[in-house]
């Protein structure tokens, strides 16, 4: 593999990587790359090289994989119906390695008995009172949580491996009323990050009867909020325990709540020597994802006049809780131009995504935010 087509490559992981969380990972490739790159890329990949292997849903149980499998078979039909061949393969490797491990479990000739446990031997396995507490909060919700594991984060196009995954829903539970489905990932609970599924009940314990939270949750490749009413007698069955299993996060600064770490870049296509941004806490990002990168957009254009385009952003990208907001016009010199904002609710994300950036264009210029 040729050196340019190797940083091609790599800048194309990048933006797909940052794009995933937005269901817009064919345009974001398409948009930056030529077809023969994509193609290339798309070429490269076999099921261990994206990362998908049976084992990440071994220990799951069969009720479990049953709700997973037929959501992944749902995303590959619907996948094969946009067009996109290739998500629909990747898709299917997934559902190929689920259904592998509902054969070796037992699951689909009734013998559960062959399922491994739910959590791994090398564990620590939380007290009895400890799991008779969550168990009564979790019912109390009428929610089943579990932590999203790698191949649910890739196949959801989640961030990370934060949240709490809802596996199922009690029929007619506060849970059900408020709208909640199985497959949905608690990602915040009124503002504070939810981490795994324990700080979701460590959270609203804390809140009154009757105190409508806001969650926010991630569901079809995008975020939304949904209103939770808390019920009776929750907070009790969680404030009872000695220790909690996870500390609440702290509240949010009133001021700071919409913040997010972004980061953004601008570039011609097939060309070195774009901008980037440093990384910087934007007020407003998590909710208004658009203006931030118009504000970056408006800065380079300052300090690069005539340089570049008059941009059209992508309005089916820059969506309120995206990570990712895109623009496209045509430059001076003819050639399509791109700018990306990429929004993270740790500077760590941020940080990372940035380098990922200076490696596929060492010519970068930085330009800061306004």
């Amino acid at each position: 593999m040729s050196e340019s087509l190797g940083i091609a490559l790599r800048l194309s992981a990048l933006l797909v990587a940052g794009s995933l969380v937005s269901g817009c990972v064919a345009q974001a490739a398409h948009a930056v790359f030529s077809p023969m790159l994509t193609a290339a890329s798309e070429s490269l990949q076999t099921p261990e090289s994206v990362g998908i292997t049976p084992a990440t849903w071994r220990g799951k149980s069969c009720q479990d994989l049953t709700v997973i499998h037929a959501y992944m078979a749902d995303v590959v039909r619907k996948t094969a119906a946009s067009g996109d061949a290739h998500m629909a393969k990747v898709h299917g490797w997934q559902l190929d390695a689920i259904q592998q491990v509902r054969n070796e479990q037992g699951c689909l000739n009734g013998n559960a008995t062959l399922a491994a446990p739910a959590t791994p031997a090398t564990a620590p396995a939380p007290s009895a009172t400890a799991q008779a507490r969550r168990s009564d909060a979790a019912s109390s919700l009428g929610l089943t949580l579990q932590p999203p594991g790698p191949e649910l984060v890739k196949a959801l196009g989640l961030e990370s491996g934060d949240g709490a995954w809802i596996v199922s829903v009690a029929p007619e539970s506060v849970a059900a009323n408020a709208g909640l489905k199985p497959m949905d990932v608690i990602l915040e609970v009124s503002g504070q990050h939810v981490s795994q599924p324990d700080d979701v009940l460590a959270i609203t314990g804390k809140m009154r009867a009757g105190y409508q939270a806001s969650l926010t949750v991630w569901r079809n490749r995008a975020s939304q909020e949904v209103p939770l009413s808390i019920p009776a007698g929750l907070g009790t069955a969680i404030a009872s325990a000695p220790t909690p299993a996870a500390p609440a996060q702290p509240e949010a600064t009133p001021d700071l709540a919409d913040a997010r770490y972004c980061t953004a870049v601008m570039a011609t296509q097939h060309t070195y020597g774009s901008t980037v941004s440093p990384v910087k806490q934007v007020p407003g990002a998590a909710t208004d994802i658009e203006s931030a990168l118009k504000r970056y957009i408006a800065r380079v254009q300052q300090a690069q006049p005539g340089a570049w385009a008059d941009f059209t952003l992508n309005t089916a990208v820059c969506r309120p809780g995206a990570v990712v907001c895109s623009a496209e016009g045509k430059g001076p010199s003819g050639k399509t131009q791109n700018a990306f904002v990429f929004c993270h609710t740790t500077q760590a994300q941020a940080d990372t995504q940035l380098l990922e950036m200076h490696k596929g264009d060492p010519q970068a210029v930085v330009v800061d935010w306004p």
